[in-house]
């Protein structure tokens, strides 16, 4: 009869650990990504920590499929998990954010908010049924268990540094020494491709169509078509739109014009984004542009 509540435990244990294998997968897809929603949350300094919460998502998932050392993995993990409820409590409540970015680029495990408080309720209660709080000796995992964990957790880091970026918090930062910064119009290269006034304020957004962050950044800087961040929004596209398929797809609503190589004269980076007010760059944004919320916090409040 004992093996039947031991069982159970595992089951409640396997099905936390699938799910957290998963939440990890999609987000080491796209640690930069998962940085950014960070930053939406208005945790700008633990941004920076992106990779380390997916792989330490990875290296609990591995341990409780694993059966791994439960006594230590299932309350670290329910530590964990009770965060991350915490942290969307309040990007909820404070910022209306709906999208708990539990799963990363698994976008077909997106639920609803009322669905998330739901399911971590009832991980939480698997994971106090799962755990086994019994004496160290008798947690002795085969080396073939600890081998496939120690290779998960590897694979975990080489993708989660394959596809990390610095956040845009702390780009912002470095942007800050950008040169254009600061500087008028007249004295940077843009007159070549677009005109301004000294009375209007231009988000000038430099992409590429090829370029994946650059087609992730676009429905942000559709919302900055809002008289309250700019009057105008111009695109520079720094190659050609094949068969006008993207244009049909997003419908971009902003003027576009191609720059080709000639990008380089005023950055390096694609996604770039420069914003203009009375004829002077105040300020550069390079790697994926920030939500219309945190642009006008994060950066209009300051000027």
């Amino acid at each position: 009869m004992k093996a039947v509540p031991q069982l159970f435990r595992y089951a409640a244990r396997l099905l936390v650990g699938v799910l957290f294998l998963l939440s990890s997968i999609g987000k080491l897809a796209d640690v930069g990504a998962f940085g950014s929603l960070i930053l939406s949350y208005g945790f700008n300094w633990t941004s920076i920590l992106a990779p380390v919460i997916a792989i330490l998502e990875l290296a609990l998932g591995l341990a409780l499929v694993l059966d791994l050392y439960p006594r230590l993995s299932v309350p670290v993990t329910l530590g964990l998990l009770v965060i991350f409820t915490g942290a969307f409590f309040y990007g909820n409540v404070v910022h209306g954010i709906e999208d708990c970015g539990c799963f990363g680029r698994l976008d077909f495990l997106q639920i609803p908010v009322w669905a998330v408080y739901t399911r971590n309720a009832v991980l939480l209660a698997l994971l106090v049924v799962g755990w086994e709080p019994y004496s160290w000796e008798h947690e002795k995992p085969s080396w073939w268990a600890v081998s496939l964990w120690a290779m998960g957790v590897a694979v975990g880091i080489f993708f989660g540094g394959y596809t990390f970026k610095l956040p845009q918090f702390y780009q912002d930062r470095i942007s800050r020494r950008h040169p254009l910064i600061g500087l008028d119009v007249k004295d940077t290269p843009l007159p070549e491709f677009i005109q301004t006034s000294p009375d209007s304020t231009y988000t000038v957004y430099v992409f590429s169509y090829s370029c994946i962050s650059c087609l992730n950044g676009l429905p942000a800087v559709f919302e900055y078509q809002d008289p309250a961040i700019c009057d105008k929004v111009i695109g520079l596209a720094v190659n050609e739109d094949k068969d006008n398929a993207i244009n049909s797809y997003y419908h971009i609503p902003f003027p576009v014009i191609s720059v080709g190589t000639a990008f380089s004269k005023f950055t390096h980076t694609v996604p770039c984004l420069l914003y203009i007010q009375e004829n002077q760059i105040k300020f550069v944004i390079e790697g994926t542009p920030p939500g219309s919320w945190w642009f006008r916090k994060g950066y209009l409040e300051n000027l």
